[in-house]
């Protein structure tokens, strides 16, 4: 039996585990894969934040595409806007207001529209005080205005709470899950959008109710925008 090929890979072996070189190599390898694990768990929060912010983006450009829908006059460029930071209220999570950065410091006033992005609403400010602002969200109990819903554009009164609903929908009005409900009160921009519908519930009635599933969460909020002046469209 020829021993040579034997020999020769024995010695191969021999000359890679005791070349430092070989050894170093084979260290920076498994530190640079482990690096990678690291720098992939890591980057777990900054991968769901950039998750929610293309989420909230697509949401605005759908609430935008319906306001030019039922509102083709529609002009945002009548529309000032305030960027706000929003404060965290963790581990609270109050979800009927949000405290915002910027108060009589910067000319805002009770009553003026909040908005994530530029067309989905948040609430309205309630309180205002030297720096800051507290601000009344669409997940308040007390939170009530008129909405329209659909391309249809079905009245409804929207009442917020921590599951917010659409209620005095004509009985004969066809409303379908997924159709946006829109705010259409005058004391907001035209069709800034509330939600969408997820659940239409009968009744005995001349009227219906639904519940209405929001954009976003309390805890995706980061900057809101202050609508400081905008003309009725």
């Amino acid at each position: 039996m020829n021993k040579a090929p034997y020999l020769i890979v024995i010695t191969l072996l021999i000359v890679l585990v005791t070349n430092n070189n070989f050894v170093l190599d084979i260290r920076n390898l498994f530190a640079a894969g482990l690096s990678n694990v690291v720098s992939y768990v890591g980057s777990g929060s900054e991968l769901k934040e950039e998750i929610v912010k293309l989420k909230i983006e697509k949401e605005n450009l759908q609430a935008r595409i319906f306001e030019i829908t039922v509102n083709p006059n529609a002009s945002q460029s009548k529309r000032r806007l305030l960027e706000a930071k929003v404060y965290s209220s963790y581990p609270l999570n109050t979800k009927s207001e949000i405290t915002i950065a910027g108060g009589e410091d910067k000319g805002l006033k009770v009553d003026m529209p909040v908005v994530l992005e530029s067309n989905i609403l948040i609430g309205k400010i309630k309180q205002v005080f030297p720096d800051t602002s507290v601000v009344t969200t669409i997940f308040d109990p007390k939170f009530e205005i008129s909405a329209r819903i659909g391309v249809k554009e079905i009245d409804a009164l929207f009442k917020g709470g921590v599951e917010p609903k659409v209620e005095l929908i004509a009985r004969d009005a066809l409303v379908n899950s997924g159709e946006i409900v829109a705010a259409a009160s005058s004391d907001f921009p035209y069709a800034l959008k509330l939600g969408e519908v997820e659940i239409i519930e009968g009744s005995g009635g001349p009227f219906r109710s639904g519940l209405v599933k929001p954009s976003y969460t309390i805890g995706d909020l980061r900057e809101v925008m202050v609508i400081t002046d905008f003309e009725t469209e």
